[in-house]
Parts: C-alpha cells; structure tokens; sequence
C-alpha cells in the first residue's frame, strides 16, 4: 500500500494471516480477494475491476460495483502508512504519558 496501488490478493491455502490480511484489503476497499478454483477467469475479471479506474472509456465487459474506487481508497491508505508516527515515537509518547499520569 505504500506505492497505492490497488491489489489482487491469491491467498495461500494454509497460512491463516494470508486469508486474514487479503479479507482486509478487501473490505477496505483496496484490492479483490481471488479465489484458486477456476483462478484464470478471476485474476482477469479482478485486473478488469481494478483497471476500469484507469480506463473507464473501455466498453464493460463485467458488472463493476462503481461505489468502490480502489485507486481513491489505496491513495487515502498510502498516505496514512507514509505519515504515522515510528514505534519508537508512539512508545516514548506512551511512556511518558504513564509517568505523567
């Protein structure tokens, strides 16, 4: 998410945080969840989802849910991740609130 870009997520069958990561992309708006069975015909719908942004003037070839604009939300989520506070500051900044408190 650093560089917002829009993902298409193929999450491994047997690590769980896989599946747990790619379901937060997905209901964040910033990438498409692929399943492995039938994975040709849905990495191509996911590329066309996620391009239509880019290309809107090409005819639609799959039903689109417009209310999601991947480039939009991964820019917002970029942003955030290049503008949070190091660990070592939100440390510091708890610690000191503890002995203040």
């Amino acid at each position: 998410m650093y560089a917002a870009v829009p993902l298409i997520c193929i999450p491994d069958e047997n690590p769980n945080d896989q599946k747990y990561n790619t379901a937060i992309v997905e209901n964040l708006g910033l990438g498409i969840w692929v399943e492995r069975e039938n994975i040709a015909e849905q990495i191509f719908e996911a590329m066309y989802k996620v391009l239509h942004e880019y290309f809107p003037e090409h005819e639609k070839q799959y039903e689109i849910d417009t209310s999601i604009n991947f480039i939009e939300n991964a820019q917002k989520h970029k942003d955030k991740i290049r503008h949070q506070e190091s660990q070592r500051t939100k440390f510091l900044r708890n610690v000191e609130y503890v002995i203040n408190n």
